[in-house]
């Protein structure tokens, strides 16, 4: 999908979920990589702002955007 032709919401979703990556998860991957690990405190993060889930249907209880 090109950035003009995304909904003004998908473009705050994708601007703060690339912020996220960007200072949360970019810093910490290389590391978790090497060790094997799960970043579980991340993945917690993701779900603090909202993110994780996004394409959960509403009947299920998630906002219902597509991927």
């Amino acid at each position: 999908m090109e950035w003009q032709l995304m909904a003004e919401e998908q473009k705050d979703i994708t601007g703060m979920v690339r912020k996220f990556l960007e200072n949360e998860l970019a810093p910490v991957v290389k590391e978790y990589e090497e060790k094997g690990e799960f970043p579980m405190e991340v993945f917690r993060k993701c779900g603090e702002l909202g993110i994780w889930g996004l394409d959960i249907p509403q009947e299920y209880g998630g906002p219902g955007f597509d991927l």
